[in-house]
């Protein structure tokens, strides 16, 4: 048995309702279209919203890092920063401690090995010193012999 309706039968059963099938069809269509038409810009919205906040937070993080000095020994804030973000920020930060004391192991071996090279040189120049004061007083012999 079909169970179709055409315009005929459809005029028959429901005297009513005088609609064709394209009308019904189209009817169909506007109201499964309508909501989409309606979500579509909303989530739009809400999406350029919400990466705003998200983007403007970075901003300002982007700043506090650009602001930041060669000498800064401030870790970089992580209370302002996106949740997505914190574990590299933190990463960061570790990073940034671990080359502040291998700088600061560096300037204390440079600043003893200048000091180490210091103390030699300043013995040689005293013995050159004394040495010039008095010429006469030493000779050759005696030079050899004092590891001169």
């Amino acid at each position: 048995m079909y169970c179709g309706f055409n315009d005929e039968t459809n005029a028959r059963n429901f005297p009513g309702l005088n609609f064709s099938r394209e009308e019904m069809a189209q009817a169909a269509a506007f109201q499964a279209g309508a909501p989409i038409l309606i979500v579509i810009p909303l989530a739009w919205l809400v999406i350029g919203w919400s990466l705003g906040q998200v983007l403007g937070r970075m901003s300002n993080l982007t700043s506090a890092i650009a602001a930041r000095g060669v000498d800064s020994k401030e870790q970089i804030p992580v209370a302002d920063a996106p949740s997505e973000v914190r574990p590299l920020i933190e990463a960061m930060n570790v990073l940034t401690a671990r080359l502040q004391r291998a700088l600061e192991t560096q300037k204390r071996f440079v600043a003893d090995a200048a000091h180490e090279l210091r103390t030699p040189l300043a013995a040689l120049r005293i013995q050159i010193d004394s040495l010039r004061l008095q010429p006469n007083e030493l000779t050759s012999q005696e030079l050899r012999f004092s590891g001169w």
